[in-house]
């Protein structure tokens, strides 16, 4: 899968816990497919450190981009955990993108 804000970059794909989720070592953002994202955040904050290592960059919450999943454009929607935080979601197989840095404010929360 291709990272939904690079483009050209692939998504590894890692397991935290019992969850699968793909992220890019080059912008720090991660995808997690439908239902993961809360149980991601039910996981200790030293658990998943490598994936809230990311930090964001200009033009993140600018570039909505694609599903990595399906190839949907991506919904911005404002985060009921953290209204700081504004994720990019599927329409269609409802899976979430986190830019780097905003799992991080997740967990903050």
């Amino acid at each position: 899968m291709k990272c939904p804000k690079c483009d050209d970059e692939s998504l590894t794909r890692e397991t935290v816990g019992d969850i699968e989720v793909d992220h890019c070592h080059a912008c720090g953002g991660v995808w997690l497919d439908q239902n993961e994202l809360p149980r991601l955040l039910e996981l200790k904050p030293g658990d998943v450190r490598e994936l809230r290592r990311g930090r964001g960059r200009a033009g993140d919450n600018t570039h909505r981009g694609k599903c990595p999943r399906c190839g949907t454009e991506l919904m911005r929607v404002i985060s009921a955990q953290n209204r700081q935080v504004t994720v990019d979601k599927c329409t269609e197989c409802r899976g979430v993108w986190l830019d780097g840095g905003e799992l991080n404010a997740l967990f903050a929360e």
